[in-house]
């Protein structure tokens, strides 16, 4: 199905910001970039504000839920909790691999880029319930199953969760190979005794 012209422009505006950062998006480029008129960027986004916010936000809704598929996958496959925890383990070490530090550093930006912009950080907090519903519904279904700990807020987990795994970026310009070996056990030890209690690996 060909673009429209909207995400056509939004698309041109997020390999932008992804190659050179919020500083070099500029109208005309992105616009040409597009294969469009600088007063299509004006009718769709309003001026470049309008535009960066809209990349920004359409960035940070994909790094999102770009784990959804997988996890509703996993949740769809396991026969047991045992099964669940040693296929969720794989996914969870993953993203906190150097090969996911753009995608953390994209989010940690977004949100410092949201702090003095209304409504970037309206458009993050709508992202930020969507995701909370629609991973919470995955997590729920475990919970039904037994498989997570009693009394569990699926919702409050999974932004626990995210929060667990965007903080990485605190060690990632400074601390050597074994302090971010380390961080990341204790990361996922406390991601697995979130959701499945304290118990969980006995």
């Amino acid at each position: 199905m060909p673009q429209s012209s909207r995400q056509r422009l939004l698309e041109a505006a997020i390999a932008i910001i992804d190659e050179s950062g919020e500083a070099g998006l500029h109208v005309r480029e992105a616009a040409a970039s597009a294969g469009l008129s600088v007063a299509m960027v004006r009718h769709y986004f309003t001026d470049r504000e309008g535009l960066v916010t809209a990349a920004r936000a359409e960035q940070y809704r994909r790094s999102m839920y770009v784990s959804m598929p997988e996890l509703t996958r996993i949740l769809a496959d396991a026969k047991s909790v045992e099964d669940l925890k040693a296929t969720v383990r794989p996914v969870f070490d993953s993203f906190l691999t150097a090969e996911f530090f753009d995608r953390r550093m994209s989010r940690a930006s977004a949100l410092g880029a949201s702090y003095r912009r209304p409504d970037l950080a309206r458009e993050l907090e709508l992202i930020h319930r969507e995701t909370s519903a629609a991973i919470g519904g995955i997590l729920l279904i475990a919970q039904e199953r037994g498989w997570l700990r009693p009394g569990l807020n699926p919702q409050v987990a999974c932004m626990l969760y995210y929060g667990i795994i965007n903080s990485r970026v605190l060690i990632e310009s400074w601390a050597d190979e074994d302090f971010q070996a380390e961080w990341n056990e204790l990361a996922i030890e406390a991601i697995f005794n979130m959701y499945f209690g304290p118990d969980h690996g006995k």
